[in-house]
C-alpha cells in the first residue's frame, strides 16, 4: 500500500468589504431587520464587494442588482425611486432580499 501525498491548498482568502461598503451593507440590513451578515455573504458571493461591477447579465453593484428587479423593487415594493449609488444599490439589494425570504 502506497500512501499519496495530496498538496492542500488554502481556499481563496475571503477579503473584508472596504469601510464605506460594510457600513453601507449593515445600516441597510439593519433598516429592514435583516441580518447584517447575511448582506454581507450575499454581497460578497454575487461580487466580493465590487462597488463598480456590471456582469454580462446588466446586474450592477455591490448586489449584482439587474436593472427589471430594480425597477421592480422601486415601482412595486418601495414605491420610489432610489439613487443611483452605492448606497441605493445595496438598498435595492437588500429590499429585493427581504422579499424573497
Amino acid at each position: 500500500m502506497s500512501l499519496v501525498r495530496r498538496t492542500v491548498r488554502p481556499a481563496r482568502t475571503i477579503r473584508r468589504a472596504p469601510t464605506g461598503v460594510r457600513s453601507l451593507l449593515a445600516h441597510w440590513a439593519r433598516i429592514y431587520s435583516l441580518d447584517p451578515g447575511l448582506v454581507r455573504a450575499l454581497a460578497w458571493m454575487e461580487s466580493g464587494y465590487q462597488t463598480g461591477l456590471v456582469s454580462s447579465a446588466g446586474a450592477r453593484g455591490v448586489m449584482q442588482v439587474l436593472p427589471v428587479t430594480r425597477d421592480y423593487v422601486e415601482t412595486v415594493l418601495l414605491r420610489k425611486r432610489v439613487p443611483n449609488s452605492v448606497s441605493g444599490d445595496i438598498q435595492v439589494g437588500v429590499v429585493f432580499l427581504l422579499q424573497q425570504i
